[in-house]
C-alpha cells in the first residue's frame, strides 16, 4: 500500500518527449493571437530549455512549474 502512495506523489523528470505536445500547443495558440512564427519559436524554445530535466513532483502546482520557468 505505501508503495502504491510513493509512486503517486514522487518525483519526475521532465523531458522533451513528455513537454513536446503541450509546448506545441502553446505555440499554436501563440500564432493563433497573433504572435510572430519566429517569436513563437524562439518563446517555446526558450521555455523548453529552461524545463527539460527539472524534477517536478506529481501534484507540483502550475506557480511551482511557472517559478522554474521565469527564473
Amino acid at each position: 500500500m505505501l508503495s502504491m502512495f510513493k509512486t503517486l506523489v514522487s518525483q519526475k523528470e521532465l523531458t522533451e518527449a513528455s513537454i513536446d505536445p503541450i509546448l506545441q500547443k502553446y505555440k499554436d495558440n501563440l500564432i493563433s493571437k497573433n504572435v510572430a512564427s519566429e517569436i513563437a519559436t524562439k518563446l517555446i524554445s526558450a521555455v523548453k530549455n529552461k524545463l527539460v530535466g527539472q524534477t517536478i513532483g506529481t501534484f507540483s502546482s502550475i506557480k511551482k512549474v511557472k517559478s522554474l520557468v521565469i527564473a
